[in-house]
Order: C-alpha cells, then structure tokens, then sequence
C-alpha cells in the first residue's frame, strides 16, 4: 500500500514539474517576441539608437572626471579636440 501512494505523489509531481516547465517556456517565448518587437519599433522610431548614444557618452563623461580628477564639460572637449576626432 506504501507504494502506490509513492507512485501517486510521484506522478503528481511530474505532472506539475510538466507543466511549470511549459508555462516556462510560454512565459519566455513570449517574453522574447515581445523584447524583440520592441527593439523593432524602438529602431524604427529612432530613439534607441539615441539612448545608447546618451548613455555611453554619460559613462565616458564620468570616466574621464574620475580619471583626471577634475569636473570637465565634455563640449568644451569636443572642440578643443576636434581635429582628433576625425
């Protein structure tokens, strides 16, 4: 008697660890699509490129002041080193 209530509980645990791992699953596929569908929107409207562009001259901004010590303005930098740049 001992073991068919085992098997019991056994095969109701693998029919729950059946079914979180296909609502897993699910929940990352659509998780995905929908990541990916807004990275597509995002490019075609344009503001992701930007974003990125805001952020990492953010970090190098704040690198540089770390590193020289002081608090610089990245424009006045731009211009000053302008001819670099190219």
């Amino acid at each position: 008697m001992k073991t068919d209530n085992i098997s019991i509980r056994k095969r109701r645990s693998r029919r729950k660890s059946r079914e979180l791992r296909r609502n897993i699953k699910l929940f990352l596929i659509i998780g995905v699509a929908c990541f990916v569908i807004a990275i597509i929107i995002s490019f075609m409207i344009g503001s992701l490129p930007s974003f990125i562009e805001k952020t990492v001259s953010r970090q190098i901004e704040g690198e540089i002041s770390r590193s020289l010590g002081k608090d610089l303005n990245i424009d006045d930098l731009k211009k000053k080193y302008k001819k670099f740049a190219k």
